[in-house]
């Protein structure tokens, strides 16, 4: 992100209060976010039990607009989430008949790359701000604007309970940047 390369590179002090990520501000906060049907729908999912943490997003033009987030609670399964993004997201020829594409890897991702993965995403070393996001995924914005780090881990705070919002857009933006 740019405050640490300043910091790192430009020798300048900068406040890295500790979020996780800092590159978020209200600047990636639009009402103008939608779900465009002519895009592939893309989904990150927390497979957390209690809440299961879904963003629903798009991607055009190299920019990432995320314009649901789903939070199932009450032990819900895949089968749940799947039955929920069917009911909300009417189209994308029903989710591609039904015959998701799902892009996972073989082994868990590192936290860090997910940190920076995020962090490149809402503002890139350019300047440049890729994602978008609509003011109704309350969870997300809470998640972004919250999440700290635990102490003298250098990990995110999984206590705080804003972490599977996150987790789910991290996955996302893995496989998106």
């Amino acid at each position: 992100d740019a405050r640490t390369f300043r910091q790192e590179f430009e020798a300048s002090f900068e406040n890295l209060t500790g979020l996780v990520a800092v590159s978020f501000s209200d600047e990636n906060i639009s009402a103008e976010v939608q779900d465009l049907q002519m895009f592939r729908l893309i989904l990150g999912l927390d497979f957390n039990v209690d809440p299961m943490a879904g963003i629903c997003a798009v991607k055009h033009n190299d920019n990432l607009y995320v314009f649901d987030e789903i939070m199932l609670t009450g032990g819900a399964t895949t089968w749940d989430f799947a039955e929920e993004v069917t009911r909300r997201v009417t189209d994308h020829n029903i989710l591609r008949r039904s015959g998701f594409t799902v892009m996972s890897p073989r082994s868990p991702w590192k936290i860090r790359d997910k940190i920076t993965s995020i962090n490149t995403a809402l503002y890139d070393a350019n300047g440049d701000r890729r994602t978008f996001i609509h003011p109704r995924c309350k969870e997300l914005i809470k998640a972004l604007r919250t999440l700290t780090y635990a102490p003298n881990t250098g990990l995110p705070n999984k206590n705080l309970g804003v972490d599977h919002a996150f987790d789910a857009f991290g996955y996302l933006c893995l496989q998106q940047f």
